[in-house]
C-alpha cells in the first residue's frame, strides 16, 4: 500500500498548498452530507485559482492509494467515499498543522526578503576597502585576506553568483600555500566576514558560506 506524500521534509510551500486546500474542501462537503457513501464534491470547489485538474487528481489519488478515501470523477463533480473516518481525521489534522508551519515559514521568508531590500544593495569599494550595507560603512584593511575575498565576490556586475573555492583561489594573487589550506581559509574568511558585519549591522548572513562555495545572499540584492 502506498502512502500519502509526506511534505514535512520538503521546503516546497507551493507544492504543499493544493494538498491542504483539497482536503479542506473534501471535509466541508463530507460534513455537509453526513459522510454518506459517494457524497458529491463539485469540481469547481477543488479547482482553485485555475489549478490544473491533473494536479488535483494527483492529490486525490494519493489519498485513495493510502486507503483513506476513494473517488470517482465525472464531468462536473467528484463522488467521494471516506473509507476510514478516523484515519481521514488524523491526516486532516496533521496536514493542517504542517500547512500552518509552512505558511508561517513562507511569511517569515517574505518578511526577510523585504527587510533585505529595505537595507539597500550592498557595495564594496576596493580602493578604500569599505563595505557599505544598511546605511553603515565597514572597513576592511587593504590587501589582507578578508579584503581579497570581498574584492572577488563583489566584482561588477553585482549578482548572487555562486563562487566555488577553486574560482576564488584562482582569482587570488596568493598561490604559495597548498590548495587544501586555501580552501579552508576561504571558508573561515567567509564566516569571519559575516561575523564582522553582524557586529556592526546585526546582519548575520550577507555571505552564504558553504563547504565548497559561497555567494552574496540574494535577499540583499
Amino acid at each position: 500500500m502506498s502512502m500519502v506524500t509526506d511534505y514535512s521534509n520538503k521546503a516546497n510551500y507551493d507544492g504543499f498548498r493544493p494538498k491542504w486546500e483539497t482536503l479542506q474542501r473534501i471535509k466541508t462537503y463530507a460534513e455537509a452530507q453526513n459522510y454518506r457513501s459517494g457524497f458529491i464534491v463539485p469540481k469547481t470547489a477543488v479547482i482553485i485559482k485555475n489549478r490544473d485538474i491533473l494536479l488535483i487528481n494527483s492529490v486525490l489519488s494519493s489519498y485513495q492509494d493510502a486507503d483513506i478515501f476513494e473517488f470517482k470523477e465525472t464531468e462536473g463533480f467528484y463522488s467521494v467515499t471516506i473509507l476510514d473516518k478516523k484515519k481521514f481525521e488524523k491526516v486532516y489534522s496533521k496536514t493542517g498543522l504542517e500547512y500552518k508551519k509552512y505558511a508561517a515559514a513562507e511569511r517569515k521568508k517574505q518578511a526577510q526578503k523585504a527587510e533585505g531590500k529595505n537595507l539597500g544593495t550592498p557595495s564594496f569599494d576596493p580602493e578604500t576597502g569599505t563595505l557599505s550595507l544598511g546605511g553603515k560603512d565597514i572597513l576592511f584593511t587593504l590587501n589582507l585576506p578578508q579584503y581579497d575575498l570581498l574584492r572577488v565576490v563583489f566584482k561588477e556586475p553585482l549578482t548572487a553568483r555562486v563562487w566555488s573555492w577553486d574560482e576564488i583561489i584562482e582569482a587570488w594573487r596568493e598561490q604559495k600555500i597548498d590548495q587544501k589550506q586555501q580552501k579552508r581559509k576561504v571558508y573561515d574568511l567567509g564566516v569571519r566576514i559575516n561575523n564582522k558585519i553582524a557586529k556592526n549591522t546585526m546582519i548575520k548572513d550577507l555571505l552564504k558560506v558553504r563547504t565548497k562555495d559561497l555567494n552574496i545572499n540574494p535577499k540583499y540584492l
